[in-house]
């Protein structure tokens, strides 16, 4: 990987995982404790994405944690 490419990869997995940890502190409230964390960083992403769009560069790092992780997240999940 060139450097630039593996730094978006990188800002791509940061921006995901800061989603994630505003969607486990979103779990914690009251009104949204019975919806879980995976279902609130879901409904975040498709709103950022309606709204804001996501930044281009990060585009690798993104679309490696909705295909691979997601899918690691959704079976750990079901394991629950």
């Amino acid at each position: 990987m060139k450097p630039l490419k593996s730094k978006a990869f990188i800002y791509g997995l940061l921006f995901t995982f800061i989603i994630a940890v505003i969607s486990l502190l979103g779990s914690k409230l009251p009104f949204l404790d019975k919806i879980g964390a995976l279902t609130i960083a879901i409904l975040i992403a498709i709103l950022y994405r309606h709204f804001k769009g996501y930044p281009e560069a990060y585009r690798s790092g993104i679309a490696f944690s909705s295909k691979r992780l997601l899918k690691l997240a959704i079976i750990l999940y079901g394991l629950k």
